[in-house]
C-alpha cells in the first residue's frame, strides 16, 4: 500500500477546526481523495474542490441547524470537526458537507462542485453504478453537490465518515496551479499554503424562503473561471 493510498497527505482535524466561512475558502483548491473497491483492488479518485458553501451554525435560518435544530438526520454537524455530513435532498440525491468549528457546535461546509484530475473513469463507472446518464464533459462528473457524490460514491452510509481518519474518505492538501485552474491532470499536490487563483462569493444556491436574509448572504465560494463551477460565476468578488 503506497504512501498517497493510505492519505499521508491528509489534511489534520485541526485544519477542519475553524469557522464555515473561513474553512469554505480554504477548502478550495484543496484535493477530495475517494478510495473506489474494484476487481483488481482499490482505485483512486483524486479531485479538486473548487466550490463550497458555508453554513454557519444555529443563526443561520439556511443551515439543517438553524434554531439549534437536532436531529437524527444532522447529528453528525454536532460532532469532531472533519467529519462527513452525508444527507438526502428532493428524493434525487445526495450532499457531502464538511463539519466544523468546535465539537457542539453545528457548522459545515457543504462541497458544491470539484474538478477530476485522477480516476475520471471510476467516477464513471461509479454513476454507471447508480443508473445514471454519461456526461459530455470531463467537467461535468463532479459538477454540483448531487453529481459529486454520485461520482465519488458518496452516500448516507459515508455519513460520519472522519475525514481525519478514515480509509474511505479523506481530503489532501491544495492543488498545484495547473490541477486548481482546471488544465492539469495526474500533477503533484503542493504544499497546502499554495493559492487556488482568484477567489469569488456570493449567495448560496437553492435556499428556501424560510431562509430569510440568510438567502443573501455571500457564503457561496468558488474558484473564478474554473470551469467545472456549478452555481452563477457572476456575482461579487471575495
Amino acid at each position: 500500500m503506497s504512501a498517497r493510498r493510505r492519505g499521508t497527505d491528509r489534511l489534520g482535524r485541526g485544519f477542519y477546526a475553524r469557522p464555515s466561512q473561513e474553512l469554505a475558502r480554504r477548502l478550495l483548491g484543496c484535493v477530495i481523495t475517494r478510495a473506489v473497491p474494484g476487481d483488481g483492488g482499490d482505485g483512486l479518485v483524486r479531485a479538486v474542490i473548487v466550490e463550497t458553501e458555508a453554513y454557519c451554525g444555529p443563526a443561520d435560518q439556511g443551515s439543517h441547524a438553524r434554531n439549534g435544530l437536532r436531529t437524527a438526520r444532522n447529528e453528525a454537524m454536532y460532532g469532531p470537526a472533519g467529519l462527513l455530513y452525508v444527507y438526502f435532498t428532493y428524493g434525487m440525491h445526495h450532499c457531502a458537507n464538511v463539519v466544523c468549528a468546535a465539537e457542539g457546535v453545528p457548522e459545515a461546509v457543504l462541497l458544491r462542485a470539484a474538478s477530476v484530475v485522477r480516476g475520471a473513469e471510476l467516477v464513471r463507472r461509479e454513476r454507471r453504478l447508480g443508473g445514471l446518464a454519461e456526461l459530455r464533459h470531463d467537467r461535468d462528473l463532479l459538477r454540483g453537490p448531487g453529481r459529486l457524490c454520485a461520482g465519488l460514491g458518496i452516500s448516507r452510509r459515508d455519513n460520519g465518515q472522519d475525514l481525519a481518519t478514515s480509509a474511505r474518505v479523506w481530503i489532501e492538501g491544495r492543488a498545484s496551479a495547473s490541477e486548481a485552474s482546471g488544465n492539469g491532470a495526474d500533477a503533484p499536490v503542493a504544499p497546502s499554503d499554495a493559492r487556488p487563483g482568484r477567489v469569488l462569493c456570493g449567495p448560496r444556491i437553492g435556499l428556501s424562503a424560510r431562509a430569510g436574509a440568510w438567502a443573501d448572504r455571500a457564503l457561496r465560494f468558488w474558484i473564478a473561471d474554473h470551469p467545472a463551477v456549478s452555481g452563477p460565476s457572476g456575482r461579487n468578488v471575495g
